[in-house]
């Protein structure tokens, strides 16, 4: 336990962070309400909605700390004050675990260049590294709403391994278009839903499909959308696309993918991001120091002791994830359905 005069300056520094964000969204706010044009207002409103997520978060931080100095001033400080422990923080907190690389560039294309579509390669040597984990974590980070699009289509199952005629067919159903619909249409059917909602599309397990499949899929559906969204006005939604490869084989096929955001570039190729590589001893330990407020005893009374359970794990991204459920009190598997909408 932080001692009293640790406690409060840590307050005083969390308020201060607060007043310099709560200033920062009253300009925003007044520069949203006097600006016209219709680009400038949507890019003012993305960075609106993002202080007021920063401002929501040291608001709680807040609330936790102010907690503790008044159980301290009470006599209680040899206490343990009693966290949260409900399986929505549980996933908040995982939701900060690893991934910072990939994230990072992420942010840097949709949230920083405002961005409003994108396609992104992610992957990892084995199948159990949280591919399937990133891309939720990432998609449903910059929509939040709860207006949107999915289109999942995983090819791995027999039929859509070889046949490139079978997966425009089944996109084509996904978006309620006739089967035998043309990639242009599906183009344009993709452009109508992109409109009014937030349009979200996995291709799960392309490494076992084959490289022309993948390639015509970026020649035909993402450049196709890439050309069409040019001669759009800009939209309030994000328009993303996410290859999930589980073995890393998909970048030593000859596809065209770049490793950076480039201005010249925009978005007419698709994105790699960095590979996922196993979490490292330094990775959980930050992890665990900065969600110290939020997390239970079983996992933040001996840092140390929890880094070195969960590197039984060999830094595996989902052993660890079901790992810290478990010493959290929570099964992994039956929150599966909730956490994971792509």
């Amino acid at each position: 336990m932080p001692s009293l005069r640790r406690l409060k300056q840590k307050h005083k520094d969390f308020e201060e962070i607060y007043e310099i964000l709560s200033e920062k969204l009253r300009m925003l706010s007044r520069r949203y309400t006097i600006e016209t044009d219709t680009a400038v207002k949507f890019k003012l409103k993305e960075e609106i909605k993002e202080c007021e997520e920063e401002i929501e978060e040291i608001e709680e931080k807040l609330d936790d700390i102010e907690e503790k100095i008044e159980n301290y001033q009470r006599g209680n400080h040899s206490q343990p004050i009693k966290k949260p422990q409900n399986v929505d923080t549980l996933y908040k907190v995982l939701l900060k675990l690893g991934y910072w690389q990939q994230q990072q560039l992420f942010e840097k294309i949709v949230r920083t260049h405002q961005e409003s579509h994108g396609a992104f390669l992610i992957h990892g040597n084995y199948h159990n590294y949280g591919q399937g984990w990133l891309a939720n974590r990432l998609a449903f980070k910059v929509a939040q709403d709860l207006v949107y699009k999915k289109i999942v289509i995983d090819l791995h199952r027999r039929s859509l391994r070889t046949d490139m005629s079978s997966i425009w067919e089944e996109f084509a159903g996904r978006i309620s278009l006739a089967e035998e619909s043309s990639p242009g249409e599906i183009v344009t059917g993709l452009l109508k839903l992109w409109q009014s909602q937030h349009v979200l599309i996995c291709f799960n397990n392309v490494d076992e499909s084959i490289e022309d499949n993948l390639r015509d899929l970026i020649d035909n559906l993402w450049t196709g959308l890439v050309q069409k969204i040019s001669q759009h006005q800009p939209s309030q939604f994000k328009l993303l696309i996410f290859f999930l490869d589980y073995q890393g084989l998909v970048r030593s096929w000859n596809i065209g993918f770049v490793t950076d955001y480039q201005p010249d570039f925009k978005t007419r190729l698709p994105f790699e991001l960095p590979e996922i590589i196993p979490f490292c001893h330094k990775t959980i330990r930050t992890w665990l120091d900065h969600q110290e407020d939020y997390l239970p005893e079983t996992l933040s009374d001996d840092k140390e002791q929890t880094v070195k359970i969960l590197l039984a794990k060999k830094g595996i991204p989902e052993p660890t994830f079901r790992k810290i459920c478990e010493l959290w009190g929570c099964n992994w598997y039956d929150q599966e359905e909730k956490w994971f909408r792509l």
